[in-house]
Order: structure tokens, then sequence, then C-alpha cells
């Protein structure tokens, strides 16, 4: 989806469309309407307003329109609430996605061509894919860190902050 449309159609797509979304956001309905019409060049759509209108939408249409015009995709985060979930299973998640990418890949280029549609598809399975590894991933730093007594915990944290971001 093209940037520029992705928020008007997160805004359709609302329940009750715009005029709810904009009562949500505590703006007047007229006034998000400026800011979603293209037409409208005294009035521009902000960072912080995006933000929130994909957060109270709960909806990642204008992150991934962002990220497809930079050639780029996203990725849901893993729920880190996983101190009782079993690595095997997570091990195996990642089996079965792989397999399923995997089978993505071979049916789209089994006549030689790879259409839209068999690119999308097979791009949505490599998500999927990356996303169960993230989730194993996150188990494993969640056994790592549930092994280690308190003091080493919040040192890990504390050291892992202090990199900042890679």
């Amino acid at each position: 989806m093209d940037i520029n449309d992705a928020p008007r159609y997160l805004a359709r797509k609302y329940p009750g469309g715009a005029a709810a979304l904009a009562f949500r956001m505590g703006m007047s309905s007229s006034t998000l309407q400026h800011q979603l019409d293209p037409n409208c060049p005294g009035h521009k759509l902000g960072w912080d307003t995006a933000v929130e209108m994909s957060v109270l939408a709960d909806d990642p249409v204008m992150l991934n329109a962002f990220a497809a015009a930079l050639r780029r995709m996203t990725l849901p985060l893993p729920d880190v609430s996983l101190a009782g979930e079993c690595v095997l299973q997570g091990v195996a998640q990642v089996t079965r996605e792989l397999g399923d990418y995997l089978a993505h890949v071979s049916e789209a280029l089994a006549d030689g061509q790879v259409s839209d549609n068999e690119l999308r598809h097979c791009e949505r399975e490599l998500g999927q894919l990356i996303a169960a590894g993230q989730h194993l991933q996150a188990l494993l730093h969640a056994r790592n860190q549930a092994a280690k007594p308190a003091h080493e915990r919040r040192q890990t944290v504390r050291r892992a902050a202090d990199r900042g971001p890679r």
C-alpha cells in the first residue's frame, strides 16, 4: 500500500470511521479529515498523530507502508512473559514455519516465474518464520535470566541498556 494512502485507509477502516478515531484522539473530526486530505496543503499528518492513530486502531498499516517504501518489512515483537513455555515447542514452531516458507518458495518457483501474489505469500511466510525465531530467542533469553541470581539479572539488563541500540 502506498504510504500516502495508508493513513486514509486506517481511518476509514477504524470502527466508526475517521470521526470516531478523531474523537478518541481528542481532536475534531474536521481537523483529522484535513490532515488526511492530500488536497489540503495547509494541513499535514505529523508523526505523533500517525503513531497515535496506529496505536488506537491497533493496526500497523502505516508502519508497513513506510517499511515497504524502504524495501523493508515489520515483525511483531515476541511476548516476553514466556517463563513457563517449553523451549522445544518454540523449536518445533520454527521448524514448522521453515517448512511452510520453503513450501511457498517451491510453489512460487515451480513455473520459473514469481508473481506479485506469490511474492507476497513468500514474504508473509518469511515474516512468520522470523517471528517464530524471535519468539524462540526470547524463550532462551527468559530461561537464561531466570537461572541467574537477581543481582546478576539487573547487571545484565543494565549492561544491555548501556550498549544502546545496535
